[in-house]
């Protein structure tokens, strides 16, 4: 990306990569470098070193996100890059409070499919920006983990105790071995056989194991409209 002439909000900008991506921003020629961190003796350091504009801010508010983009756009102009670098530190591990854990927002969701079998003690964790899709016809085994903004195409089956890290994508049409281990941002092409740890393709999955996918798929949609259609209205009174 061309930095010239950009408008660019950093955040976490007091010390540390902020103030480097801050001075090297500055360097490609950006037109205005908005810091922003909750350290104000520091955030005012970094923007006196580029001409740029420092504002106190705290990544844990909404409000303080909200009131930065919208004072940088009536002051400054348009936001060409906004560098969300500004992580927060919770003390406890687990045993923390409800209100500590809201402080990590998540604004994704998850997207599941049609035909889609979900196994026992298996997790899909929501997004953090974009939504963890789920495709037609997947198959997850049990203890199966689902990563934040991971994909998994259709009609791909994933074996017991297998894994998909953060952002990783998984074509249509594959197979995971139990236990494979697929590691973040890992881009997986459609119709592969996936072992080990991290995951590697093995091999193409040949187009009669494909078909038997998604037969697999239209068989427990078959079971499904079955069990519905048999199904009666209990009163519980």
């Amino acid at each position: 990306m061309d930095l010239k002439g950009k408008i660019i909000v950093i955040t976490g900008a007091a010390n540390g990569i902020g103030r480097a991506m801050a001075i090297r921003f500055a360097a490609e020629g950006a037109k205005k470098i908005i810091c922003a961190d909750i350290d104000e003796s520091g955030v005012n350091e970094t923007a006196n070193k580029i001409s740029g504009i420092a504002h106190k801010f705290d990544v844990s508010r909404e409000s303080d996100i909200s009131a930065l983009i919208e004072i940088t756009e009536k002051e400054v102009g348009p936001i060409d890059l906004y560098c969300s670098n500004a992580g927060i530190s919770i003390a406890g591990g687990v045993e923390v409070d409800d209100k500590s854990w809201q402080k990590i927002h998540q604004i994704g969701g998850v997207t599941i499919g049609d035909n889609v079998e979900i196994g026992a003690c298996s997790t899909i964790d929501r997004g953090a920006i974009e939504n963890t899709e789920l495709g037609d016809g997947v198959k997850l085994d049990n203890h199966v983990q689902i990563a934040h903004n991971a994909c998994v195409g259709d009609n791909t089956v994933m074996a017991a105790y297998s894994g998909l890290a953060g952002s990783a994508k998984i074509g249509k049409n594959c197979i995971i071995g139990a236990g494979a281990l697929i590691t973040e941002n890992k881009i997986i092409p459609d119709g592969s056989l996936v072992m080990g740890v991290p995951g590697k393709v093995v091999r193409e999955v040949d187009d009669q194991a494909i078909m038997g996918l998604r037969s697999s798929a239209l068989h427990y949609q078959e079971n499904m409209l079955r069990f519905k259609a048999g199904l009666n209205v209990v009163d519980t009174l």
